[in-house]
């Protein structure tokens, strides 16, 4: 029963969350990154770096956000195992997903397709952390 609840309790949160981002900030691509794309001047490759330079940026902002929830849930709580779990089982999805659009029949733009998935994967997952966090009174990175 409690479980169940527990289930109710996450998938109304997702769906909470998920509507916010429509409208999230986070989404929005750095100033470095805008420059680094209009001087790559629609080189793939150098593309690709500008993704994976903005992807990094979002990804150390996640790791922070995600260090701070946890110490605030107890890594030993119910909560806070539940917390790695999910990101454990986001991260081989997010792997997984942006992987298929690269399975080499694409060429460079599939390769682009997949850090653009990643980056984009990364800015949704740091939202929900950082609404997480909010809901609990912590500060975000």
């Amino acid at each position: 029963m409690m479980k169940q609840r527990l289930v109710a309790i996450c998938c109304s949160f997702a769906i909470l969350v998920n509507t916010a981002l429509v409208s999230c900030d986070d989404a929005v691509p750095s100033s470095q990154y805008n420059s680094c794309i209009a001087s790559a001047k629609s080189n793939d490759l150098s593309m690709k770096d500008c993704i994976y330079a903005e992807l990094d940026l979002v990804d150390r902002r996640l790791n922070t956000n995600y260090k701070r929830l946890l110490k605030h849930l107890d890594p030993n709580s119910t909560e806070g195992r539940t917390l790695v779990k999910v990101q454990l089982l986001w991260i081989q999805y997010k792997e997984a997903n942006c992987s298929s659009l690269d399975m080499g029949t694409h060429g460079t733009a599939g390769r682009l397709s997949a850090a653009n998935c990643l980056w984009q994967m990364t800015y949704q997952r740091n939202a929900e952390l950082k609404s997480l966090l909010a809901m609990n009174g912590l500060k975000a990175d």
